[in-house]
């Protein structure tokens, strides 16, 4: 088994995405993942999931595939607007959640999707690099509810709030231009109100 930080094959992609690949030359549908790879490389998302959906249909206990999955959905979910971003980002966490299953551990998610089970996995196994990118989909899918709510208060003239909503959120997803693009203008608008004297 190989496993590939995906920042490493996707950095001509428009940035670095922090999560990992499983490439096992042992795994069935490894080919199909490899073209799956290359043409994530060449940052054709549509046409990696698409390969990589059809190898699933063959191959539907492959961990090393579920997880690309993910990945190009996280990766497709970067390039989005805020409602199609977050079903990329959901569809990319239960790709996730599978391929922990896959890789001999459990969901993770207890009553509710709270709370993670202790598991120990071997150092460089599928499923310590599926365990890491559902954490890490986690995250992302917390910052986008954050940025969510940010632009809520935002909508009704309440920015002080709004900018600590979407500053946790950039904490939680410091390399989403969206959140820090709405961050700016929250500043901004809260900055223009006060310098304006205007009281509400």
């Amino acid at each position: 088994m190989f496993i590939l930080p995906a920042s490493l094959l996707l950095v001509a992609c428009s940035g670095a995405l922090e999560f990992s690949l499983i490439l096992d030359q042992d795994a069935p549908g490894h080919k199909q993942n490899e073209a799956a790879v290359r043409a994530l490389q060449k940052g054709d998302a549509e046409r990696a999931l698409q390969k990589l959906q059809k190898a699933l249909k063959r191959h539907v206990t492959s961990a090393a595939l579920q997880n690309s999955v993910g990945v190009t959905l996280m990766y497709l979910a970067k390039s989005r607007q805020t409602a199609l971003k977050d079903k990329l980002q959901q569809a990319a966490l239960h790709a996730f959640n599978r391929t922990v299953l896959l890789a001999g551990g459990s969901e993770g998610l207890g009553k509710g999707g709270k709370g993670r089970a202790k598991m120990q996995p071997r150092k460089g196994s599928d499923l310590e690099v599926a365990l890491a990118n559902q954490a890490l989909a986690e995250r992302y899918l917390e910052a986008s509810r954050l940025n969510r709510l940010g632009i809520e208060l935002d909508l009704q003239n309440r920015w002080e709030e709004a900018a600590a909503l979407l500053r946790e959120a950039q904490k939680a997803a410091p390399d989403d231009p969206l959140i820090t693009s709405n961050l700016g203008t929250v500043i901004y608008k809260n900055a223009t109100h006060r310098s304006s004297g205007w009281n509400e």
